[in-house]
């Protein structure tokens, strides 16, 4: 096998390189899912049902953060940097799910706030947390086009968020010290 591109252009490339960088620690990656949180099937019926869920149209391109809510998560910079975005690409939205890591509110009341601030808070979802045994994750999950995250550790295979993105083939937008 070749070696993975450092770039990747397509939503199968990243998948591939995922796959490839998986499978030999953790199995399969269509097991990995499973083992992360319960996987909603890949639909047009699931994606939908995600977008419904998000308040969020079938042109819009949609960016997701799954994970809990705390400072080394650097969800204000994923914030800052959506901002950007949004200057050029109106359609684009982003969606926040997840709960706040208990200790973290203020942190969280702050970031709430923050989209307000940056003038993007008609862009942005708030989905808060869901049940670990529901499928409400990964329904939302199929309702993205790329998955976002900014945790200023760098992205590491161990991490579930990442996991649970890659098992649903999501392109990973990351940042890293």
């Amino acid at each position: 096998m070749r070696a993975p591109s450092a770039v990747l252009h397509r939503r199968d490339e990243a998948v591939d390189l995922l796959r490839h960088l998986l499978v030999g620690e953790l199995g399969p990656v269509d097991r990995v899912a499973d083992a992360l949180l319960a996987t909603a099937p890949e639909s047009p019926d699931v994606r939908r049902r995600g977008r419904a869920m998000l308040n969020v149209g079938e042109e819009d391109f949609l960016l997701v953060y799954l994970g809990y809510l705390y400072p080394q998560k650097r969800v204000e910079t994923l914030l800052k940097a959506f901002a950007l975005v949004s200057e050029r690409r109106v359609q684009a939205k982003l969606a926040i799910v997840g709960g706040v890591l208990e200790g973290y509110e203020d942190y969280a009341a702050r970031l709430r706030d923050l989209p307000a601030e940056l003038g993007i808070d008609h862009n942005v979802r708030w989905a808060g947390p869901f049940a670990w045994d529901s499928t409400d994750g990964s329904t939302m999950l199929r309702a993205a086009d790329a998955f976002a995250m900014p945790i200023n550790a760098g992205v590491a295979l161990n991490n579930s968020s990442i996991g649970a993105s890659a098992s649903h083939g999501l392109p990973l937008v990351a940042t890293g010290d």
